[in-house]
């Protein structure tokens, strides 16, 4: 008895648990409105970057600016050209490593412990410690990728 229920029961419900969802609504997921632009793709974007937390083995861009804007690490690109190659365009930016302990070894500054703050966080937090050395500074923080498998 318990068997047919069973079977009867397989033989209705698996079919449409199979096929529920592919003939559920599938196209309305991604459906865009019809006034979206790539500009608010790229807003929401930069928003959820800001919101990212800096976890160790994180690879970081740090950009550092004074001045209104100067570039204060490596202002002539001197550290980017390699083996006589002028072409700095296609250079990439240095990348700093967050260590297990949670800090980043930054040019100036040393040893900066930066794990468990967000993008924005860090970026304000390190323009005041670059504020002692040079004035009105501006620092940029970019993540790049974590060395970290998932």
């Amino acid at each position: 008895m318990y068997s047919a229920i069973r079977f009867r029961l397989l033989t209705y419900m698996l079919p449409i648990l199979i096929l529920g969802c592919k003939a559920y609504k599938q196209d309305i997921m991604f459906k865009l409105d019809d006034n979206f632009s790539e500009s608010d793709l790229s807003q929401a974007i930069v928003e959820a970057e800001k919101n990212y937390v800096i976890h160790v083995n994180d690879f970081l861009e740090i950009d550092v600016f004074t001045n209104k804007g100067e570039r204060v690490i490596d202002p002539n690109f001197e550290l980017r050209i390699s083996q006589g190659n002028q072409n700095t365009q296609n250079q990439k930016d240095f990348q700093y490593l967050v260590q297990v302990d949670g800090s980043t070894k930054i040019p100036v500054l040393g040893l900066v412990k930066l794990e468990g703050m967000t993008i924005q966080e860090a970026e304000t937090f390190l323009e005041g410690l670059f504020d002692e050395y040079y004035k009105d500074s501006f620092v940029k923080v970019n993540y790049t990728h974590s060395s970290e498998p998932l």
